[in-house]
């Protein structure tokens, strides 16, 4: 990791020219507005209702491109020792996750911002490395009194997702007997068949309600490709931010907080992945970027 170029900025040079579709100034792309027809939507929401998530085949295959060139990024910040949350230094995460705004104003049933709460994984089988352990992104806040939603996460593959690479698997809300009851359980289903894997292609999206039970499978070693993804969380901005503060969906967040914002996962997200002295003090130090 190049700290000291990270630090001053410098850094956006070499990537704006090594990976040019990721940013708006060298991709115009990414500014247009034409959002995706969508169908089906009585069905996404009977799912939604039954089971807390939707899978949205092709949900942003539109930046097929910019998808396969954010795959590679990704695999260079592995590579070169980066934290995976970088890729969120570039434009082309924003502008995905803003192009399903359709999707999650037909769930939230209202404008929405984003949570300041966001990853990307390199799920590698040849170490034999898994997604993130079963949980509940925010069990004790959010689900209003009716069972509604008061946030989402929504999370998309990079490269093809299956059971042999790691992806997420799910107890749908129908099959969870503490779904909602109680925050502190961690498995108490219907029986193991009740378990259902959520494999997915690149572009496609998958958004659940943060009470799911979820994880990341463990890879097998026997697969040749690894999980590459990322996931942002967002709520309703009609109730106080869950998490210290809310950020507008309908503007990609500027250089200068995207990089306060990747200092600010990396430290909140170190009891997930424990940090070298250089990350830890890189991160600390991006939180007063300017």
């Amino acid at each position: 990791m190049d700290s000291e170029r990270i630090i001053n900025g410098k850094i956006f040079d070499v990537w704006k020219k090594d990976y040019p579709l990721l940013f708006n100034e060298t991709n115009p792309n990414l500014s247009l507005k034409n959002n995706q027809k969508r169908n089906c939507a009585s069905k996404r929401q009977a799912q939604f209702q039954l089971d807390g998530y939707f899978h949205e085949i092709n949900g942003v295959k539109k930046f097929s491109s910019e998808i396969q060139q954010m795959a590679d990024f990704l695999e260079y910040l592995v590579i070169e020792n980066y934290s995976p949350a970088f890729l969120f230094a570039t434009e082309a995460p924003w502008k995905l996750f803003e192009s399903l705004s359709d999707l999650f104003q037909e769930t939230l049933g209202s404008s929405f911002g984003w949570i300041p709460a966001f990853w990307a994984w390199y799920v590698d089988p040849k170490k034999k490395d898994s997604g993130w352990n079963t949980h509940r992104d925010r069990p004790r806040s959010s689900l209003f009194d009716d069972g509604s939603p008061k946030c989402l996460t929504c999370w998309i593959p990079l490269t093809e997702s299956s059971p042999s690479n790691g992806c997420i698997y799910v107890v749908p809300k129908q099959y969870d007997n503490s779904y909602g009851v109680n925050p502190d359980s961690v498995l108490s289903i219907e029986g193991y068949p009740a378990i259902r894997a959520l494999p997915g292609m690149p572009g496609d999206a998958f958004v659940w309600d943060q009470t799911l039970l979820h994880w990341g499978a463990r890879s097998s070693e026997f697969c040749e490709r690894p999980r590459l993804s990322m996931a942002l969380e967002l709520q309703r901005i009609d109730i106080p931010a869950l998490q210290q503060i809310v950020l507008p969906s309908n503007a990609t967040p500027c250089e200068a907080d995207r990089m306060r914002l990747i200092g600010m996962q990396i430290l909140q997200y170190e009891h997930m992945y424990p940090l070298d002295d250089l990350t830890k003090e890189t991160a600390k130090k991006i939180m007063n970027y300017s």
